[in-house]
């Protein structure tokens, strides 16, 4: 029983990330047609803060997982939740939404931009790593022995990457407002702390 209880939040978590990618893309092209049909009056910032977010979105979806994540008990469970979870993400919507920050890029935030990018697709690595992690011991009785130093960094990167709160630093704010949050004083070590966290997890998870 406790199998088929986790096949269907993994089905649930699938048909929500891949519903919630729908309605993304379909209003995320509403907006841009509007755009282009609409005079030169509309301000670009409303634009911008559509795509951060829709772009955010996934940073959302890898935390509830995470969450989820933490309460599973057996490596078999663990890799029928993960497998649901990578299957709704669409990497090429997120490439797409990508490229089309990288226009927006200004002068005062071009770098910084590169840089929530390239964490972003960090976290994708990541997540990824895990995914393969599950699918090699879903077999197993128990989890690996360095499974307990993978829970417990997973449970503090997943804290720096989002939060009840539109005022924390995290990645998914700093992803959503780059302009509020890039100028703070805990931006740099919160970027610099997830980045390291990513690397070492990729590295035990490989």
């Amino acid at each position: 029983m406790k199998k088929i209880s986790v096949l269907q939040c993994g089905l649930i978590i699938i048909a929500a990330v891949i519903a919630s990618n729908i309605l993304q893309f379909y209003i995320f092209n509403q907006d841009s047609n509007k755009h282009l049909s609409s005079t030169a009056s509309q301000p670009i910032y409303e634009s911008k803060y559509n795509l951060y977010n829709d772009y955010a979105s996934r940073i959302q979806n890898v935390y509830q997982f995470l969450v989820q994540l933490d309460n599973v008990k057996t490596p078999n469970d663990s890799y029928l939740l993960s497998e649901g979870f990578y299957i709704g993400i669409s990497s090429d919507y997120y490439t797409y939404l990508e490229s089309l920050i990288r226009k927006t890029e200004s002068a005062n935030y071009s770098e910084e931009l590169k840089h929530i990018i390239e964490t972003n697709e960090n976290l994708q690595i990541m997540i990824y790593e895990l995914k393969n992690y599950f699918t090699i011991h879903q077999n197993d009785a128990s989890f690996p022995e360095q499974w307990k130093e993978i829970k417990s960094l997973l449970k503090e990167t997943n804290v720096l990457l989002a939060s009840g709160s539109s005022k924390d630093t995290t990645l998914y704010n700093i992803t959503s407002y780059p302009e509020n949050f890039v100028p703070k004083p805990d931006y740099q070590s919160t970027m610099s702390d997830l980045n390291e966290n990513f690397a070492n997890l990729v590295n035990l998870l490989r």
